[in-house]
């Protein structure tokens, strides 16, 4: 179940790019500030192809769909 009306997306160039940033000291302040102003789901996702995932871009923006 996902409680949550807003989504964040952060692509990475790799799934262990993205664990790097998530365990990293520069990142670790902002993420304890966080977790405690914050509810919410975080979910690091190996493989996504994002040109399966693109709707066509407006005004420089990607529209992404994800289900």
């Amino acid at each position: 179940k996902w409680d949550y009306t807003r989504n964040v997306i952060i692509e990475f160039p790799t799934y262990e790019k993205a664990l790097e940033w998530y365990n990293s000291d520069l990142y670790k302040p902002v993420k304890e500030l966080r977790q405690k102003n914050s509810e919410g789901n975080l979910i690091i996702i190996k493989g996504v192809k994002w040109n399966y995932l693109m709707k066509g871009e407006k005004n420089g923006k990607r529209n992404v769909s994800v289900s």
